[in-house]
């Protein structure tokens, strides 16, 4: 490189460079531009806004590659123009730092002060007003818009042969990128994909309240008097037995005998006759009981939540945190009200004959039940914890499951919610999260729930 500070006069060529020139192609001070052009004689003119395309390659491309190549060329340049505004390239071949920005009307000229292309285009449509000779801009393959608006103006254009193109080389960063990102999906392929489904595997559900009749104390009043006369009382007078005819030859009366064990003795009648009007109570506080139940029970949802794992490998210690909204009432399965059982009419009362034909007459069934319970209770503790329901203004519930493996899932214990009233039925969604042991982030989620209501005609 042979420095000078003398002007340059002797050049009939000028040449502008697109930015993808230096940024993409072999070094601009090692191409043979004369051969090129087939000149003798050439200028390459540096205008201001390669200037700062240049420094804004290095300063913000995300490219290493490009953020580098941008960088050498302007300590290059910085270098040769340290001293002046011309510099000597090559036998021929003179270099200008042209400090000025266009001043012509880029309007007039349908050009835009926002494109750097138009920019480029504006310097050398100045050079080629203020000086003799010919002005080309030499693009690279994306300067297709740029040669269609030199040409308008009337600025010859010549495309860089791809030859002189630098060959594909993948930026280091990329190269980092897509590895991290393999590695990522090999990472995501040996974890668990955790979500809450209801039963069907989808994540809406929809419910229909129907609003229950409720039973009148005349109903009620109506059930009970089928009820006695299914379960009659007993008439003491009726059911004690006529005598019989005394057999010929014989030393005592058998049919006294035969009366005497089919007998039912009045104590018993009457006994049986007040657990009879006991039963009666009952049965009528039973109706009101299951008035109540089925009231209850038109106006509550039954959510079987299950926790659904589809990812390549087992998850466990997970916790599942749900938000439920406000409006209604959320309880446990072990919360809400069993549907209640009729009670049981008293045994009929009976002869001594039908008490000496019992098997066991005067022995006692023990009530092994408690026992059945108990047993039932002992074992290891279950896999999925029953539902921790924590009110606030709304409620928060939380389960906990021990393990889960890969395209299996398991179910909660049934929640119910029960609304007010059918017209307080309104549809909701419920927020939930998943942490598990080995997963590194929350997974989160939202189950809709879509509640219609049956509301009965006014007739």
């Amino acid at each position: 490189m042979i420095f000078s500070q003398t002007v340059i006069a002797s050049t009939s060529n000028f040449i502008f460079l697109d930015t993808n020139i230096y940024l993409h192609y072999e070094d601009f001070d090692r191409i043979d531009w004369l051969r090129l052009l087939d000149v003798t004689a050439a200028t390459i003119v540096i205008p201001p806004v390669t200037i700062r395309e240049l420094n804004k390659q290095k300063d913000t491309s995300p490219k290493t590659r490009v953020k580098n190549r941008a960088a050498s060329t302007l300590r290059k340049l910085f270098n040769w123009f340290e001293a002046g505004s011309t510099a000597v390239l090559s036998e021929g071949v003179d270099v200008l730092l042209e400090d000025r920005d266009p001043l012509i009307d880029f309007e007039q000229l349908q050009l835009s002060r926002q494109i750097q292309d138009d920019h480029l285009i504006a310097s050398a449509l100045m050079c080629q007003l203020e000086r003799t000779g010919i002005v080309t801009i030499v693009t690279s393959d994306l300067g297709l818009t740029l040669v269609a608006k030199a040409n308008r103006l009337r600025i010859k254009t010549k495309k860089l042969d791809d030859s002189y193109k630098l060959p594909f080389e993948p930026d280091h960063d990329q190269l980092r990128i897509k590895e991290l990102e393999q590695e990522l999906r090999e990472i995501k392929l040996t974890q668990p994909t955790l979500l809450l489904t209801f039963e069907d595997g989808s994540q809406h559900k929809k419910v229909k309240l129907l609003p229950a009749t409720k039973a009148t104390e005349i109903d009620i009043a109506s059930k009970i008097g089928v009820i006695k006369q299914r379960y009659p009382k007993r008439n003491i007078a009726s059911d004690t037995p006529a005598h019989g005819a005394t057999i010929p030859g014989a030393g005592f009366d058998l049919s006294r005998l035969a009366m005497g064990l089919d007998v039912i003795d009045r104590a018993d009648i009457t006994a049986y006759n007040d657990q009879l009007n006991d039963f009666y109570d009952s049965y009528a506080e039973y109706l009101k009981r299951k008035t109540n139940f089925d009231e209850i029970n038109a106006l509550a949802i039954s959510l079987g939540i299950w926790i659904q794992n589809e990812g390549n490998a087992p998850a466990d210690d997970i916790d599942i945190f749900m938000h439920f909204p406000d409006g209604f009432t959320l309880m446990g399965e072990d919360q809400f009200p069993s549907e209640p059982e009729p009670p049981r009419p008293p045994s009929k009362p009976k002869s001594v004959a039908e008490k000496l034909r019992s098997p066991f007459p005067f022995a006692t069934i023990p009530d092994l039940s408690n026992l059945t319970r108990l047993r039932q209770g002992i074992g290891a503790p279950p896999n999925v914890t029953r539902p921790q329901i924590k009110r606030s203004k709304s409620y928060d519930v939380e389960v906990h499951v021990g393990r889960l493996k890969h395209n299996l899932r398991e179910r909660f214990d049934d929640i119910y919610l029960i609304f007010p009233s059918a017209e307080a039925g309104k549809s909701f969604h419920i927020d939930y999260q998943i942490l598990a042991a080995n997963l590194p982030h929350a997974k989160t989620g939202t189950l809709h729930v879509i509640v219609e209501c049956d509301t009965p005609t006014q007739s």
